[in-house]
């Protein structure tokens, strides 16, 4: 008999008690270090990659090969300057980036890992209809943290402090520009950023607790775009894209509210560059009707998708709270946050 316990059944459901908190911990532990890996080495593959893509292009331009990054720098700089800040070789070289980054992921993930990462890539019937239903409140969200952003940045700047913003604007586009923009910033961006910075934190931290998973996706999702701007706006619809996530266990509907999100924002630079007369007016139509089934979603919708989360939360020997400090005080996990901000206080820094 077990010191202190009159019940040998009650001591024995104690030490399950302590030695499941013990396995949860640990899986959190692991869970958590492979997730801010991942991430991790996502960055660094692109940082690795955009390299190879340099190096290629030095190679087009001058038919010499070099493994002097700084020379193949310098050089692109000073004598093709102008090729290399076209939309042209800037977009393509974002999606030969992405697409071996991603692939990268993918295969370290699901085959040394061995994560099942395939499980929540997978579209299931309806998952379209799912993305279109939900796209709204997630325009919504936008429209309104694009009112939080322009408060920030007058603020400021009335302050002299610069803050550096994303620009997608194309001037004489060729037809190869607006094609590889489109396929970038429409099609391939969306397809892997849902695959990194929701299927990954899902599959993950979703067994740990589903909210916890949630915010941490929209966290990184706003943080990783590297400025204010997108930070703020990324960050409030990744709340919904990952709620989604969840909801499903799929990216497949999350892909579709991505898409459809970056063709209404990207509408302004196509009606810019191809000269319609009518842009201003498309983006005001747009902006009413996700306004006003927006509005529903985000009460409604969204609320019923927070409750649901809440009450489909398997049972856990961790409380929450240990749960999301074991998620948030990881040390690689605070290392990649760690890397994020910096990248935005370094973007503000070089802007000033």
């Amino acid at each position: 008999m077990t010191e202190g316990f009159e019940n040998p059944t009650v001591a024995e459901k104690y030490a399950a008690w302590v030695e499941a908190q013990k396995k949860e911990k640990s899986e959190l532990f692991k869970n958590a270090s492979f997730l801010a890996g991942l991430l991790l080495l996502y960055n660094l593959l692109r940082t690795i990659n955009a390299r190879v893509f340099w190096i290629a292009a030095y190679v087009k331009y001058t038919g010499k090969f070099s493994l002097d990054i700084y020379a193949v720098q310098n050089y692109l700089a000073d004598e093709r300057s102008e090729e290399i800040q076209s939309t042209a070789f800037l977009m393509t070289g974002s999606v030969v980036i992405v697409i071996l980054s991603t692939l990268g992921i993918f295969i370290v993930g699901q085959f040394i890992m061995k994560i099942k990462l395939t499980d929540i890539v997978k579209p299931y019937r309806g998952f379209a209809l799912d993305g279109v239903k939900f796209f709204p409140a997630t325009l919504t969200l936008n429209l309104i943290g694009g009112v939080i952003v322009t408060a920030i940045v007058n603020s400021l700047t009335s302050q002299g402090i610069n803050v550096p913003v994303s620009d997608f604007s194309m001037h004489s586009p060729t037809r190869y520009e607006l094609i590889i923009q489109f396929v970038y910033v429409c099609l391939l961006g969306p397809v892997c950023e849902e695959f990194i910075y929701r299927g990954l934190v899902i599959k993950l931290l979703a067994p740990f607790g589903k909210l916890t998973a949630v915010v941490f996706s929209a966290l990184i999702f706003g943080l990783m775009h590297g400025n204010i701007e997108q930070a703020i706006t990324a960050a409030l619809g990744g709340v919904v894209y990952a709620l989604v996530a969840v909801k499903y266990n799929s990216i497949a509907p999350t892909i579709v509210i991505h898409i459809l999100n970056n063709i209404s924002a990207s509408i302004s630079d196509y009606g810019s560059a191809l000269g319609w007369s009518n842009t201003d007016l498309i983006n005001r139509v747009i902006n009413i009707c996700a306004l006003f089934f927006g509005f529903y979603g985000v009460i409604v919708l969204i609320t019923e998708l927070i409750y649901e989360t809440k009450m489909t939360e398997p049972d856990h020997a961790l409380s929450a709270k240990k749960r999301r400090m074991g998620t948030y005080t990881n040390i690689f996990v605070l290392i990649y946050f760690g890397y994020l901000l910096w990248e935005i206080i370094e973007r503000i820094w070089l802007a000033n």
